[in-house]
C-alpha cells in the first residue's frame, strides 16, 4: 500500500478489509466514499503483488438499492419500473397541470416541491398514513394530498416505482423471501439512518443477514483548535496559507477542507487556493500539472463551456439567437463550423456585427437565424458558409415536425456530430463531461416511459432544464486537497481537517419544512425541518462526525461579516477540549510581484499610407498607447448590438443625405430657387429633392411591420432635421459647393502619409472676384471649437484638412452642428475672414490668433503628433483621463489604474466649473 494510502487509514481499517476479502458487502453514505474505499482495497492487493483479484462490495446506498431492484425486475419478481428523478418530476408536471390547481405558479417549480415532499413521505411515513388520512381544509397541504393520491395512482396504474419509495419495497421483498440478502453487511461512516433506511436494515436481520455499523474515524493526535479571523476574506486566506505550509512540511498529508456553505463561497475559495497553494496554475502559457486540490461540489452541468456551446448550438438549429451568441458558436473550439476559432472571432466582428440589421423574422431585435448566418457568410467565408448549409439542412427535419424524446435525443446527437462537437484532444475533465452528456440525453429519451410526442422547442426546453439541474463535478483524482461540504464528508477520513465558516449565522445550516405537508403531521416523524431542536442534533452529529474523521481538527469563523459582528457556533465552541487562538495571515502570499522589465527594442519605421488616417492623430493626441494598440497593432472594439439604428449610423445617414442634396444642389442660388418652387399640396422643391435624398440614404423599408414603423420614423425624424439645416444653409451668403466626401490621396502630415476624406469644401465669393475655401465637417454630436486647439487636440480632423489636404485658398474650418439643442442649427468656425459666413459667423469672439497663426500652431502641433506616433511613442499618458480611460477599447492591454492617475490642474478646474454650473 503506498504511503499516501497509508497516511489516510482510519481506525479498524484491518478489519475493513478483511471483511471485504471474505466478499462482506461495504455500504456508504455516498458515491465519494465507496470509491475511496475501493481504491484503498485496490491498492493493497497491487502492494501484495497480485495481477487480478476479485472487485469489493463496495457500494454506495442508493447506487446498492437500485442494482438490487434491477436484479428483482431481471428475475421476473416485479414488475415496476423504477422512475428516475427526471421521469418522476415529468408525470408530477402531468397531474398538476391536469388538475388546475396551480394558480400564478409553475408546474415546474411546483413539482420540485412535490418531490421533496414525496422523498419526505417515503423516507419518514412508511405505512402511508399520509395518503389514508383525509384533509377537509383548504390549504397547500390539502391541494397536495389530492395531487399525492393521483400520483400513486397513476404509478400502480402505470406500474412505476418512485425512488423515495424503493427502501420500503425491498424491505417487503426480504420479508417474503423474494428476494435473498448476502450473508454480511458493514455500514461505514453513516451520521443516522432514515427510518426507511434501517427499516431495510430490520428486513436483512430478519432474513437472516448480519448487519455492522463501523464509524469513519481517525485516531485523534491533537486537541481540536477554534481561530479567530477578523473578515470573511482573512479567514480564507488563513486556511489557505494553514493547506499550503501543511503540504509543504507534510508532502504526504491528506487534506480536508469542510464548507457549509460551499455553492456560495467556491468561486473565492477557488481563487484564494489557486494563488497560495498552486500558483503555477496561474500561468496559461505553461502546461499544468494536476491541481492539489479538487471540490466534491461540481457546477450545473451547463457552466462547462461545451456544454454551453452544444445547448446553444441545438437552439441556434432550431430558433434566431443573438449575433453574440451566434458569434459565440463561430469561435468555439468545440466545433468546426469555421476554419478556426481566430476566424470565427473575425466572422463575429467584421461580418456579423457589421452588418446592418433590425429585427429577424422572429420578431427580435438582435438576432440571426441560421439560414441567415449561411447567406451572409457566402462571400466572406464560402467554407463556413457551406458548414452552416450543410447544419441548417440536418436541423430542418429535427425542428419542423413532432418526434418522441428518444428520437430528439439522437438528433441531437446527430447534430452536434455534423458540426463536429466537441472536437478532438479532450482533457479527462472535458471527456468526463461529454459522458455526463450523454446519459442527460439518455435520461431525457427514457420520458417516453410517460408517452406523447413533443416539438423540438419542448425537448429543447427539458433538455435545459434537466442540465440545469444536472451537478457535474470531475471525478475523484485523489488531490491531497479535497474541499467538501460536510454532508459530503460522511464516510471520509483525512490526516487534517479545517471546518470553515464555524459562525453561528451559517452553522448549523438553517432547514425548512416542506410547505406541502401538515405542520404537526412533520413534526410527529420528526422530519427536518420541523423541530428545530431535532435538526441541531443532527448537526451536532455531523459536527461530532468531522472531528472524530481526521487526526487534527481546526475550526475557524469571522468576527466581521457583511451582516454585522459574528460569534462562532455553539455547536463547535462546546467541542470538548476546544482550543482557542487568532489567526496570523502572512501579506507575503498575497502580494502580488512584479518583474521589472525594461524593453529596449525599437519598433520598425513605418512605410506607405498610414493605416487610420485622421484617427491616428485623434487617438495620439489622447493618448500614445491608445493609438499604438489600434493604430500598429491593429486592435478593435467590437460593435455593440443595438435595437434598430446605432448612433454613428444615424449620423452616417445625414451625411449621405445631404452628400445626395448637394450633388444635385451644387449652389446657394439653386437652393433658394428650389424654396421658391411650390406645388399644390404646399410643399416646395426642396422639400421633394430631400425626401428623395433621404429615400436612397435609409435602408430598404423592409417587410416586417415594426422594421417598417421604424424606418418611417426615422425618416420623418430626418426630414426635420435637415430641412431646418437647409433652411439655415439659405440665410448664408452665396456659396457654392465644390465637392462631398472628398477622398484625398496620400496627404503628408511630418513623416507620415494618409488618405483623407473631407466632408464638404465650399467656394466663397469674395468682394474682390477672388475665391476662398471653407472645409466644412459636419456633426450631429457635441463639437466645440476648443477642440482644435492646443498641442493635443480633441478634434484634429479639420485643422489636418486644412494643412496636408493640399487644397487650395483654404481661409476657413468649420463645424455644421446639424442637431436640435441649446444653440440650433449654426456654424462653429475659424476664419481669416468673417465675410465668409456673414451673419452666419459667430460674434463676439475675444481677441485670438489670426487664422494664418492658427495653421503654423496646427502644422506645428499635428507635426508633433504624427511624429510621435512613428517613433512608435506608446506612453500610457491619457490626455484627462476622467474622459480618455473611460471608453477606451484599449483598456484590457494597458491595464493602466486610473485611480493612481492625476488629473492636470485645467482638467480640474473645468470639472469644477461644470459642477458650479
Amino acid at each position: 500500500m503506498s504511503v499516501a494510502a497509508a497516511n489516510l487509514l482510519p481506525n479498524r481499517l484491518g478489519d475493513l478489509m478483511a471483511a471485504m476479502l471474505r466478499g462482506a458487502t461495504l455500504l456508504t453514505p455516498n458515491v465519494r466514499s465507496a470509491r475511496t474505499l475501493t481504491r484503498l482495497y485496490d491498492a493493497q492487493r497491487r502492494a501484495e503483488g497480485l495481477s487480478a483479484w476479485q472487485p469489493a462490495r463496495v457500494f454506495s446506498w442508493s447506487g446498492w438499492t437500485s442494482s438490487l431492484w434491477n436484479e428483482a425486475i431481471l428475475h421476473g419478481h416485479v414488475q415496476a419500473v423504477l422512475l428516475n428523478s427526471l421521469q418522476e418530476q415529468s408525470l408530477w408536471m402531468r397531474i398538476l397541470e391536469a388538475s388546475g390547481d396551480l394558480g400564478l405558479q409553475s408546474a415546474r417549480s411546483v413539482a420540485r416541491q412535490c418531490s421533496r415532499a414525496l422523498r419526505l413521505l417515503g423516507a419518514y411515513d412508511l405505512e402511508d398514513s399520509f395518503a389514508r388520512t383525509p384533509s377537509n381544509t383548504l390549504s397547500d397541504a390539502a391541494a397536495f394530498h389530492g395531487w399525492y393520491r393521483d400520483f400513486l395512482s397513476a404509478c400502480q396504474s402505470e406500474q412505476l416505482l418512485p425512488t423515495s419509495h424503493l427502501d420500503v419495497e425491498l424491505s417487503s421483498l426480504f420479508r417474503r423471501n423474494v428476494l435473498t440478502p448476502e450473508k454480511e453487511y458493514i455500514l461505514y461512516g453513516f451520521d443516522a439512518l432514515l427510518p426507511s433506511q434501517q427499516a431495510l436494515l430490520n428486513a436483512l436481520e430478519h432474513a437472516g443477514a448480519a448487519i455492522e455499523h463501523l464509524p469513519a474515524h481517525m485516531p485523534q493526535q491533537t486537541p481540536p483548535t477554534l481561530v479567530r479571523c477578523n473578515d470573511l476574506h482573512a479567514e480564507i486566506e488563513a486556511c489557505c496559507q494553514w493547506a499550503s505550509a501543511t503540504l509543504t512540511t507534510t508532502p504526504t498529508a491528506r487534506i480536508a477542507i469542510v464548507v457549509p456553505d460551499l455553492q456560495e463561497c467556491r468561486p473565492v475559495l477557488e481563487r484564494a487556493l489557486r494563488a497560495t497553494v498552486a500558483p503555477w496554475l496561474e500561468d496559461v502559457t505553461q502546461p499544468h500539472s494536476n491541481s492539489p486540490y479538487e471540490f466534491s461540489t461540481g457546477r450545473p452541468l451547463p457552466q462547462l463551456p461545451m456544454v454551453a456551446d452544444a445547448l446553444l448550438l441545438l437552439r441556434w438549429c432550431a430558433s434566431a439567437v443573438s449575433v453574440e451568441d451566434a458569434g459565440a458558436i463561430l469561435r468555439s473550439p468545440f466545433f468546426s463550423l469555421a476554419p478556426s476559432p481566430e476566424r470565427g472571432a473575425e466572422l463575429e466582428a467584421w461580418t456579423l456585427r457589421n452588418t446592418r440589421k433590425f429585427r429577424s423574422a422572429t420578431g427580435l431585435s438582435g438576432t440571426i437565424t441560421l439560414r441567415e448566418a449561411q447567406r451572409l457568410l457566402h462571400k466572406e467565408d464560402p467554407f463556413t458558409s457551406n458548414h452552416l448549409e450543410e447544419l441548417a439542412k440536418a436541423a430542418a427535419q429535427w425542428t419542423q415536425a413532432t418526434h418522441s424524446f428518444a428520437s430528439f435525443s439522437d438528433g441531437a446527437r446527430k447534430l452536434l456530430q455534423t458540426a463536429e462537437w466537441p472536437g478532438a484532444d479532450l482533457n479527462s475533465a472535458e471527456f468526463q463531461a461529454q459522458q455526463r452528456w450523454n446519459e442527460t440525453l439518455d435520461r431525457v429519451a427514457t420520458l417516453d416511459l410517460l408517452g406523447g410526442h413533443i416539438t423540438f422547442a419542448e425537448w429543447l426546453d427539458t433538455l435545459t432544464a434537466t442540465l440545469n439541474e444536472t451537478v457535474f463535478a470531475p471525478e475523484n483524482t485523489s488531490a491531497p486537497i479535497q474541499v467538501m461540504t460536510p454532508t459530503e464528508a460522511a464516510g471520509s477520513t483525512s490526516n487534517f481537517l479545517w471546518f470553515l465558516h464555524a459562525d453561528e449565522q451559517t452553522w448549523p445550516q438553517r432547514i425548512s419544512a416542506s410547505p406541502l405537508l401538515p405542520a404537526r403531521f412533520q413534526r410527529t416523524w420528526n422530519m427536518p425541518g420541523s423541530d428545530a431542536l431535532v435538526d441541531e442534533d443532527s448537526a451536532r452529529q455531523i459536527t461530532l462526525r468531522c472531528l472524530n474523521s481526521a487526526a487534527g481538527a481546526c475550526f475557524s469563523y469571522a468576527a466581521a461579516r457583511s451582516e454585522g459582528e459574528s460569534r462562532p457556533s455553539p455547536l463547535i465552541s462546546s467541542l470538548p477540549g476546544m482550543q482557542r487562538e487568532n489567526a496570523s495571515v502572512s501579506s507575503a502570499s498575497t502580494s502580488i510581484l512584479l518583474e521589472e522589465h525594461v524593453d529596449t527594442l525599437s519598433l520598425p519605421n513605418l512605410s506607405g499610407i498610414a493605416s487610420g488616417g485622421v484617427g491616428i492623430l485623434t487617438e495620439q493626441a489622447q493618448c500614445g498607447f491608445r493609438a499604438f494598440a489600434l493604430h500598429r497593432l491593429q486592435t478593435r472594439e467590437m460593435e455593440t448590438i443595438e435595437a434598430g439604428l446605432s448612433a454613428g449610423e444615424r449620423g452616417d445617414e445625414v451625411h449621405t443625405a445631404l452628400q445626395l442634396f448637394w450633388d444635385n444642389c451644387k449652389t446657394h442660388e439653386q437652393l433658394s430657387a428650389l424654396n421658391k418652387t411650390r406645388y399644390n399640396d404646399g410643399t416646395t422643391a426642396r422639400d421633394t429633392l430631400l425626401a428623395e435624398c433621404i429615400a436612397q440614404a435609409l435602408p430598404a423599408r423592409p417587410a416586417a411591420g415594426w422594421d417598417s414603423a421604424y424606418v418611417e420614423v426615422q425618416r420623418k425624424r430626418l426630414h426635420r432635421l435637415l430641412s431646418d439645416w437647409l433652411d439655415f444653409e439659405s440665410l448664408r451668403k452665396p456659396f457654392w459647393v465644390e465637392g462631398m466626401e472628398v477622398e484625398v490621396d496620400e496627404a503628408h502630415i511630418g513623416p507620415l502619409a494618409m488618405n483623407l476624406r473631407v466632408d464638404r469644401i465650399d467656394r466663397i465669393p469674395l468682394a474682390d472676384g477672388s475665391e476662398a475655401t471653407l472645409l466644412v465637417d459636419y456633426k450631429t454630436g457635441a463639437a466645440e471649437r476648443k477642440d482644435w486647439f492646443g498641442d493635443r487636440p480633441d478634434a484634429p480632423q479639420l485643422p489636418l484638412y486644412a494643412i496636408a489636404s493640399g487644397i487650395p485658398d483654404v481661409q476657413g474650418i468649420a463645424f455644421g452642428r446639424v442637431r436640435v439643442g441649446k444653440f440650433g442649427m449654426n456654424f462653429e468656425e475659424m476664419l481669416a475672414d468673417r465675410a465668409l459666413l456673414g451673419d452666419q459667423a459667430s460674434k463676439g469672439r475675444r481677441t485670438e490668433p489670426t487664422f494664418q497663426e492658427r495653421m503654423e500652431e496646427w502644422q506645428r502641433d499635428l507635426t508633433a503628433l504624427a511624429e510621435e506616433f512613428a517613433r512608435g511613442e506608446a506612453v500610457v499618458e491619457p490626455k484627462d483621463y476622467l474622459t480618455t480611460c473611460k471608453r477606451c477599447p484599449s483598456r484590457l492591454l494597458c491595464r493602466v489604474d486610473v485611480t493612481r492617475l492625476e488629473p492636470d490642474d485645467d482638467t480640474l478646474e473645468e470639472t469644477e466649473e461644470e459642477g458650479a454650473a
